[in-house]
């Protein structure tokens, strides 16, 4: 079931290992164009390989562009980015290990052969801490519109009865100028004890990318047909679980999410007025806040980031103790080695020769939060 390219395939060919490559088109907008088009995107992330941890691969019309990241690069662009959403509706499809994801401040994990309907208001962001490959389409709402409408012209009464499946209802439903304020996603498990389930999602996903691989006269069509029979198979009760999902807008929880923003960007080392400068509140309570939401005082989860990024630096680059110190702000090793072992029940180097052995023991530098 590999035969769906993999970026990874693109090492050392076209792929670049530029920063710019991979936030340009994501980061700062997948295509400022995309209007009807749907945008097709594979990501690859390996957490045990330093040097070629992620791969990014982005279809569009007939336009493609590949992008890879080392440790350091994926440090700077993808762990510190905050939980974003889109003006489109988001279609996630784990095709090969598994893969946590971040759905407005909730964490879920979708294992191989699972996918995930996002509407355009769900705040979301996956999460880079497992092995996996994984596949995303973009849905334009005119392409989803369109979708709809279409539903007047079918040919055939088997099309028919499948316009009224889940995911055209819930396309239907948020798709309305008025649902601006609707925050609603699907999960899609398909059933353990039908592999035969997997391996039908699996070949249309390999029909839809030959279609962007090698587009022809017609393709257009295919791919809108492809998108139906993916959107007919998740809606058969026996052989996915499907969980629809309305949540209710929270602002508190908003900020909260932009406070664990900064807290990424600057590793954990941020003051307190210094955050309260940035967004505008004042620092009591911006600790009250963090205090509900985790049980932690602003400093005692700052301090978790820092110690995030302590295990990324010993388990992936070669930066010495005292260099890791440094760059975090540590004036008292000391203390770096207390909280660290605190963290993660192992001093630095012995977390580090864990790491580097592939023991159980090192807990992985990318995992949640507590």
């Amino acid at each position: 079931m590999e035969s769906i390219p993999n970026p990874a395939a693109y090492q050392g060919e076209s792929v670049v290992t530029l920063r710019t490559g991979y936030q340009s088109r994501v980061i700062q907008g997948r295509r400022q164009e995309l209007s009807h088009v749907p945008d097709l995107i594979f990501e690859t992330f390996h957490p045990d390989d330093p040097e070629h941890m992620f791969f990014y691969s982005q279809y569009y019309a007939e336009d493609v562009s590949h992008a890879s990241m080392n440790y350091d690069q994926a440090v700077e662009v993808l762990f510190s980015r905050p939980l974003h959403q889109h003006d489109y509706f988001e279609f996630l499809y784990v095709i090969r290990g598994q893969m946590y994801q971040w759905i407005e401040n909730q964490r879920h994990l979708y294992p191989q052969g699972s996918l995930c309907l996002l509407n355009r208001n769900i705040r979301h962001q996956e999460e880079f801490s497992t092995d996996f490959y994984t596949a995303f389409l973009a849905l334009p709402v005119s392409l989803v519109r369109r979708m709809l409408a279409d539903r007047e012209t079918y040919f055939f009464p088997c099309e028919s009865g499948a316009a009224d499946s889940l995911c055209l209802r819930f396309f239907q439903e948020n798709s309305r100028s008025d649902s601006t304020a609707l925050m609603e996603y699907i999960d899609f498990i398909p059933d353990p004890d039908k592999p035969a389930v997997q391996q039908t999602m699996h070949s249309l996903f390999q029909d839809l990318v030959a279609q962007y691989i090698a587009p022809r006269v017609g393709s257009t069509y295919q791919i809108m047909g492809l998108l139906m029979q993916i959107f007919h198979q998740l809606s058969l009760p026996d052989q996915y679980s499907n969980t629809a999902l309305k949540l209710a807008p929270d602002p508190e929880l908003q900020l909260f999410d932009s406070i664990s923003a900064m807290l990424r960007l600057h590793s954990g080392r941020i003051s307190r007025s210094e955050l309260a400068q940035a967004l505008n509140y004042s620092g009591h309570y911006l600790n009250r806040v963090v205090k509900r939401h985790t049980g932690l005082s602003l400093q005692q989860y700052g301090m978790q980031f820092a110690m995030q990024a302590a295990a990324g630096m010993l388990c992936y680059t070669d930066r010495k103790v005292e260099e890791i110190c440094e760059y975090l702000h540590f004036s008292n090793q000391t203390q770096f080695y207390r909280q660290f072992q605190d963290r993660y029940g192992l001093t630095p180097r012995q977390y580090r020769q864990a790491c580097r052995q592939g023991s159980r023991t090192a807990p992985a530098p990318g995992s949640a939060l507590p």
